[in-house]
């Protein structure tokens, strides 16, 4: 009943102006659009921008237009990107209040009432309200951004990394007018650009709901698996906010997440670096630590592939056991123990919600009643373990010293 009331006080009051970019996303857009229609509130508008597709999703978002005169459809001739789709919705938006959502992404029913009612209640001080999403891969289920940060917290905090997933975002419409929209020649990272430049450039506020209220669906074909497109990006924002960075800290992200990469981004430091010796200087020598880190981690993958699996997990495969860090490392400990019938109760991760078929567990949870904790993650792995220490009555084992000490 109250929320029911909270409806009604908001229904006449602002529209919101919806702008979904598509292309080639016949097989699930049904499901972003049915999310878009199952609100609890209902005064908005949807601007459905097809990027030249060459599938069906015309003909699929035609069966909602037809039934309902709030949806529109926008079909471009050529492919411009998802940055221009978004900001050609948003440029005949109607209402105050923009939100976006990829057309492989779901909202949460109040999703929109939420928002608007942060917005109304704090219209002085808020020009875009967010939220935390489930991100969804084959192998795992995280909540992102791990926290709500306070919009002092957001400040100092995208400088470093993207916490603001574009399909969580509200804005109003004279915010985002002002900060120029999205930047049509990003080719990714879009959503970090557009709110590092709102927040940290123009000073712009934004409050985040500490509730789930998306849901993001990776899907195999995603821009977001670019990694050649990912070196881009970073390199394009050191670019235009060139003075608000870290280099090497930036660098240092590119290549966690770019392996198999690492020529194309000495490339590209050459190019964009060649009459700063030092600052190139500063990155490359980041860049080798950080290869060598990865060699160390090839060289721990080798030796343990050739190990004799029954052997390698004798004594601990008939236990009670958990993997603390479900990366890389996590997963190929999970498989090699399933694949055994090993006894894996739960993972423990800050991230992970779900991952395959385990619970999982904060790092904040005692786990006294685990015989064995194995910790996959390798840099850092003895502070892990020295904090788990107090929590864990078991055993609690490093994959790397498994890896070095068994035949």
């Amino acid at each position: 009943m109250e929320n029911l009331q909270r409806v009604v006080e908001l229904m006449e009051t602002e529209l919101v102006s919806i702008v979904m970019p598509t292309y080639n996303r016949g097989n699930v857009i049904e499901k972003a659009i049915d999310s878009v229609i199952n609100q609890t509130y209902s005064n908005w508008e949807l601007f459905i921008v097809d990027d030249a597709s060459l599938d069906n999703t015309k003909e699929v978002v035609s069966n909602y237009i037809n039934e309902d005169s709030r949806i529109q459809f926008i079909s471009n001739t050529i492919n411009k990107g998802a940055n221009a789709c978004r900001n050609q919705g948003a440029a005949i938006a109607h209402g105050e209040y923009i939100a976006f959502i990829d057309s492989d992404n779901q909202w949460y029913p109040d999703k929109l009432l939420k928002q608007v009612e942060v917005l109304n209640t704090n219209s002085s001080n808020t020009d875009f309200v967010y939220s935390k999403e489930k991100v969804i891969n084959e192998e795992s289920i995280k909540i992102i951004p791990q926290k709500a940060y306070s919009p002092e917290e957001l400040m100092r905090i995208l400088p470093h990394k993207n916490v603001v997933d574009t399909s969580t975002v509200m804005i109003t419409k004279t915010c985002f007018n002002l900060v120029g929209g999205f930047d049509e020649m990003m080719p990714r990272l879009q959503d970090w650009e557009l709110f590092f430049r709102t927040v940290v450039v123009y000073g712009y506020k934004g409050v985040c709901i500490n509730e789930v209220l998306n849901t993001n669906i990776l899907q195999e074909n995603s821009i977001s698996k670019d990694d050649k497109k990912y070196v881009d990006a970073i390199f394009y924002m050191l670019k235009k906010h060139n003075s608000y960075f870290s280099d090497a800290d930036l660098i240092s992200q590119i290549i966690n997440s770019t392996i198999g990469e690492e020529e194309y981004l000495l490339l590209r430091v050459r190019e964009v670096y060649s009459n700063d010796l030092s600052v190139m200087a500063s990155i490359l020598e980041k860049v080798i630590y950080t290869l060598q880190n990865k060699q160390r981690q090839f060289e721990l993958l080798y030796r343990w592939q050739l190990k004799d699996k029954n052997e390698f997990y004798k004594e601990i495969k008939n236990k009670d056991i958990a993997i603390y860090g479900l990366g890389k490392w996590g997963e190929l400990l999970y498989r090699d123990l399933k694949g055994l019938s090993a006894h894996v109760v739960f993972g423990i991760d800050r991230e992970a919600e779900q991952f395959h078929d385990l619970p999982v567990k904060t790092a904040c949870t005692d786990f006294f009643d685990i015989e064995v904790i194995i910790i996959s993650v390798i840099d850092g792995a003895s502070e892990i373990e020295k904090m788990l220490r107090p929590k864990c009555t078991g055993e609690i084992l490093l994959l790397e010293d498994l890896i070095k000490t068994k035949k």
